[in-house]
């Protein structure tokens, strides 16, 4: 097995972490391949050795972001909700106001579509898996409408408000903002609770 390079990871990283730091002074299309190179003290040569354009390290750079959050809903349980247990909206807006520059752009940015597919699908399984604990300890076997239509109108609901609060900037915390989203789809996750007759 072949030993990670350490040196082109602490690379890669610099530039990474340049370009984060810029993306909110100068907004990400102002900035220059020499603007992240003089941020990152590293040589233009050096960038072209680990990406071919800013589109690349951006694209790298969202990436690790999504992973970080998938990383973390991950570790949630699947069981159903308890009072006082981490929510995916709770972990979703924190990470989000954790890294709001990179949000905007995963939420804006038509290069990081796919990206934002990839943690879509992910948040709306965390969704379901919580959805079908709770209904199974309830004793639901067949609840009134799909679990895939929930799970993934849950999701769409969340990453909107999402967008919203990142462009807006209201003053609402991700605490109140996840409570808030909680509450709003309480109804929807009532409207599903009836087995079908």
């Amino acid at each position: 097995m072949q030993r990670p390079d350490r040196r082109r990871e602490r690379t890669r990283r610099q530039l990474s972490e340049a370009l984060i730091a810029l993306i909110p002074e100068c907004g990400y299309d102002n900035i220059r391949i020499e603007d992240i190179t003089e941020r990152a003290n590293l040589g233009r040569a050096t960038f072209y050795l680990h990406f071919a354009d800013k589109q690349e390290l951006l694209l790298v750079t969202l990436e690790g972001v999504v992973d970080e959050l998938v990383a973390q809903m991950h570790d949630l349980p699947t069981g159903p909700l308890v009072p006082g247990s981490t929510t995916p909206a709770q972990l979703a807006f924190q990470h989000a106001e954790a890294n709001k520059a990179l949000y905007r752009v995963i939420l804006q940015s038509q290069a990081a579509g796919m990206l934002l597919g990839r943690l879509r699908e992910h948040i709306a399984q965390r969704v379901r898996d919580q959805i079908t604990a709770s209904l199974s300890q309830m004793g639901i076997s067949r609840p009134s409408l799909p679990l895939d239509v929930m799970s993934n109108y849950i999701t769409a609901s969340l990453l909107g408000l999402i967008s919203w609060w990142l462009e807006h900037e209201p003053n609402y915390d991700a605490g109140q903002m996840a409570a808030m989203i909680q509450q709003m789809n309480a109804g929807a996750l009532l409207a599903m609770l009836s087995e079908i007759s």
